[in-house]
Formats: structure tokens, sequence, C-alpha cells
């Protein structure tokens, strides 16, 4: 009985730690599509003035599409 509930233990927090590795990457997912639209908004107006954090998002962003820029 106690080798099944190690078993158990085991399985369980394989399935645990997949489900994390899941929903980090989901969430690393929508970042990423979050920053890309943030990026295409900010392109539209150029403002590294009022916010000089996203330049390195929008130099990244221009390299990969220089026709929007």
């Amino acid at each position: 009985i106690i080798v099944t509930i190690k078993v158990s233990i085991t399985m369980a927090g394989r399935e645990l730690s997949g489900l994390v590795m899941k929903t980090i990457w989901l969430l690393y997912f929508f970042l990423l599509c979050f920053t890309i639209c943030t990026a295409q908004v900010f392109s539209r107006r150029h403002p590294e003035d009022k916010y000089p954090h996203m330049k390195p998002w929008r130099d990244v962003y221009c390299s990969y599409y220089p026709q929007r820029c």
C-alpha cells in the first residue's frame, strides 16, 4: 500500500510539474504576443521619450518588420 501511495505521489508530482511548465509557456507566449502588439501600437507614434523602456522592444520589432517603422 505504501509503495502505491509513493508511486501515486510521484505521478501527481510529474503531472503537477508538467502543468506548471505548460502554464509558464502559456504566460510566456501571452507576454510575447502582448509585447508584439504593444510594439505595433508604439511604433506608429514613436514615443521613445515618454516610454524609454519600450525602446528595446521597438528596436527588436523594427529589426523584424522594418517596413512598419
